[in-house]
């Protein structure tokens, strides 16, 4: 029981440092998608107005 502490608490913040950067990295590539589709529109909208004047 004295052997498998350590491991245990090493183990466990493993899995919990993996969940964590596995949806931060979901989170980014959310935030990643929808910031290129707003910059995206922004441009067709920015282009759209230059050519009306």
């Amino acid at each position: 029981m004295l052997l498998l502490t350590p491991i245990g608490a090493h183990l466990a913040f493993f899995a919990l440092l993996l969940s964590f950067f596995l949806n931060f990295s979901m989170v980014f590539t959310k935030v990643r998608i929808t910031g290129y589709l707003a910059f995206r529109t922004g441009i067709l909208l920015l282009i759209r107005t230059i050519f009306v004047r």
